[in-house]
């Protein structure tokens, strides 16, 4: 009998500034800058249609772990700092390393470089409570989503019932 392995699908939690999901999240990430560092070809595969165009995250070499794992159709939420709440929600299309879009599109902060890309497709404003689903999820009343994280296994299925309740994605 032959093992066959399947990949569990992930849903990433992520923080971000207001700046940041203006500039990728709410806006389309500028064309002629992505041509200059991805391949044409690209562009057509990351975009939901030329209207919305190309949105995007990165994870600094801190989280090349988290990358590292990450597939497409993965899920995502971004929690835009200051709001209490999950903001937006989106889908893996495509990733790829490029440390010159990321210093081109987010800057450096300091030693801190925006290497690992992904972009996102379905990009969807949502409006869920942080605090409580991350309650929900087994984390404490005082946890703060300072980086990225992954949930797998039991938070996994637990966040996939609060979005399937909230009527979120899928």
């Amino acid at each position: 009998m032959q093992n066959v392995i399947l990949a569990m699908a992930s849903i990433y939690l992520l923080p971000g500034t207001k700046v940041n999901i203006n500039r990728t999240i709410r806006a389309s990430v500028n064309k002629d800058l992505f041509l200059k560092h991805f391949e044409k070809e690209i562009w057509s595969q990351v975009t939901d249609n030329e209207k919305s165009g190309a949105h995007c995250w990165a994870f600094s070499t801190n989280s090349f772990s988290l990358y590292n794992e990450m597939s497409m159709d993965d899920e995502v939420l971004i929690s835009e700092a200051r709001t209490g709440l999950f903001n937006y929600y989106g889908k893996v299309l495509h990733k790829q390393a490029n440390r010159g879009f990321g210093d081109a599109q987010w800057g450096v902060n300091g030693n801190t470089h925006w290497d690992y890309i992904f972009f996102l497709g379905n990009i969807t404003p949502i409006s869920l409570n942080k605090t409580e689903t991350l309650q929900e999820l087994g984390y404490q009343e005082t946890y703060k989503l300072s980086g990225p994280i992954r949930l797998r296994d039991e938070k996994f299925a637990k966040m996939s019932d609060i979005l399937d309740k909230s009527g979120i994605g899928r």
